[in-house]
């Protein structure tokens, strides 16, 4: 059976760190030469690795990845290691994220990206979210809301945006990349065609199949084995997607049009009004990506840039930086990191910046006043002004965004030049629509995050949702791409997956490095909070019972939750003359970070 199982690895060595090797070694010692042998020749300088063992963050001298797969890591690092940029390593691993853990991302969605080139000096934003089609129904969506589970099954595609992952990612390679298309892609390919191992993440996502994958008839054959009553396949069995494999090897010939136009385009279009949707191939040919200004603050010597509309993740981690502050002597340090009082504080601003998206954030492109509104929401004394009629020991309750983004994933990098690419992508829901055509695209269901006008009632009552479900609009997103300066240099980069919980679980990593000096590890690492429904508390495990007690006595609900969501970080320090980058993974998702 081993010998079976190695011959499909071998194809695909050049995927494949040490780690790979270590386990051969359990089974056939005699394999390790050979298996470390294409690694070693490839990349000649093994790079350090944190796993998802939940290791301390990797320390490199001259670049760093982070992603929340181990092979994602592996692809971007082999990627750097060709002389590739950070750009080419962020394609190589968004490429295998959407092979190898298709619940959250894929080229059938869309995302974000934040670009600092060090030459220039310069940070650049870029959209490329999935947008309503021309022809889109409003009313249908609305009346979405009241249909049986059944019924809303049916109509799914009605929630597939136009996705834009494919053309996010050749408009970034066009413009920095070094390495052609077909190379940058050349791994997730190979992995799509010779196998891939099922992952833990992802086999505990489907474990229970509580989104009924199994029951799809074209994505459920890979997770469930049908010879075995259609049990899930174990974690470690070897998944071929070949139909995909077929497509980015197009996409890397021929580029965006192969995505865009013919006969790709025509099978997205064709299965998504299979099931409801009114999208058509003029939507995939208009598809743009814009660059936009990123939404920027500067405390004392720290600058923060981050997503601006259509983005709301960036506001709250503004929100809670201008009245905490930004670096340890801030008043915001003065509580402790994991204090009752610091938690409640955060808590409070979070369920703040949750109702100011409501009220404030939209798609700027349908939407003249959403920077402006978005930049009244971060105004200095309007946040004061709030946060002076709160009662420090008492919670206030705050309905949350109900918004239904779950899925993402988020990719870090740095290289040799000091570049650095901070990108999330996403599919939403997991497994998007689960809609896969036959060119293995599983198709987003992005649109499900406009705002319906039961839930803007709760806080617009009938004014109209500046994210109201409408043609061409881009709905809003918690994803928020950040980048850190200090004096001018790249001082911490970070970003998130895992829905509404990226801006909660960023906004405390972003403050553990500002406020209490926390290393990317550390910062990653620290248990977290994010606010539910009125005032729900959700806590991790580690938060201590006196820390809940005290919670509990201001007023919120405390109630244990295991988080999902999963930062990616780097913090840059100096050493005499010499850059250093300390890379970190969450363990929360079994992540991989590198470093060299």
């Amino acid at each position: 059976m081993f010998s079976v199982q190695a011959t499909s690895f071998w194809a695909k060595l050049s995927l494949r760190l040490p780690w790979l090797a270590f386990s051969a070694a359990l089974v056939a010692p005699s394999a390790v030469l050979v298996v470390l042998l294409p690694p070693l020749l490839f990349a000649p300088l093994a790079p350090r690795t944190a796993s998802a063992a939940g290791d301390r963050g990797v320390l490199g001298k001259n670049h760093a990845v982070s992603t929340d797969s181990p092979l994602a890591t592996e692809s971007a690092m082999a990627v750097l290691a060709r002389g590739g940029d950070a750009v080419d390593a962020a394609v190589a691993a968004v490429a295998m994220l959407g092979v190898v853990a298709p619940a959250g991302s894929g080229i059938g969605g869309g995302g974000f990206a934040l670009v600092w080139r060090a030459k220039e000096k310069k940070v650049t934003t870029f959209d490329f979210r999935e947008t309503a089609p021309a022809a889109f129904d409003a009313a249908a969506f609305e009346a979405r809301e009241g249909a049986s589970t059944e019924e809303k099954l049916a109509s799914r595609g009605m929630l597939v945006g136009v996705p834009g992952e494919v053309m996010g990612l050749v408009t970034l390679h066009n413009r920095f990349g070094r390495l052609s298309l077909t190379d940058d892609l050349a791994y997730a390919a190979k992995a799509a065609k010779d196998g891939f191992p099922l992952g833990r993440y992802l086999a505990e996502v489907l474990r229970g199949d509580p989104f009924k994958i199994a029951s799809h008839p074209s994505i459920g054959p890979l997770f469930f084995d049908a010879s075995n009553a259609g049990a899930l396949r174990a974690r470690g069995s070897i998944l071929r997607r070949p139909a995909l494999a077929r497509t980015l090897d197009r996409l890397g010939a021929e580029g965006a049009t192969a995505f865009y136009e013919g006969t790709v385009a025509a099978h997205m279009v064709a299965e998504a009004r299979r099931f409801g949707s009114l999208i058509t191939l003029a939507d995939f040919q208009s598809r743009s990506v814009i660059e936009r200004e990123p939404l920027m603050r500067t405390f004392g010597t720290r600058a923060v840039y981050t997503m601006g509309s259509p983005s709301a993740g960036g506001l709250m981690l503004l929100e809670a930086l201008t009245l905490l502050g930004a670096s340890p002597s801030a008043s915001g340090a003065k509580a402790g990191a994991g204090s009752s009082t610091y938690l409640h504080e955060i808590a409070e601003i979070m369920r703040g910046a949750l109702a100011d998206r409501l009220v404030a954030v939209g798609d700027p492109a349908v939407d003249a006043a959403a920077r402006e509104r978005l930049d009244r929401m971060v105004d200095r004394k309007r946040l004061e002004a709030r946060a002076a009629h709160r009662n420090p020991a008492r919670a206030h309750a705050a309905t949350e965004y109900a918004g239904r983004e779950r899925g993402t994933s988020h990719v870090l990098v740095a290289d040799d030049d000091g570049n650095i690419v901070s990108l999330t992508t996403t599919v939403n829901g997991p497994f998007g629509a689960r809609i896969e055509t036959e060119d293995g695209v599983l198709l987003n269901d992005e649109l499900d995050d406009f705002t319906t006008r039961a839930e803007a009632k709760l806080f617009l009552g009938d004014a109209a949702s500046p994210n109201r479900p409408r043609a061409l609009a881009r709905p809003v997103s918690s994803m928020m791409p950040t980048l850190i300066l200090e004096d001018g240099e790249p001082f911490f980069a970070l970003g998130g997956s895992g829905g509404r919980r990226i801006a909660t679980a960023c906004t405390q990593v972003a403050l553990r490095a500002l406020l209490f000096g926390d290393d990317a590890a550390e910062a990653v690492g620290a248990p977290r909070i994010h606010v539910g429904a009125g005032l729900e508390l959700l806590l991790e495990k580690d938060i201590s019972p006196d820390v809940q007690a005290a919670l509990r006595a201001r007023g919120h609900e405390p109630k244990r939750d295991t988080m999902k969501a999963a930062v990616q970080a780097m913090r840059f320090t100096r050493e005499g003359n010499e850059r250093l980058i300390e890379a970190a993974a969450d363990p929360r998702k079994y992540g991989q970070a590198a470093a060299q």
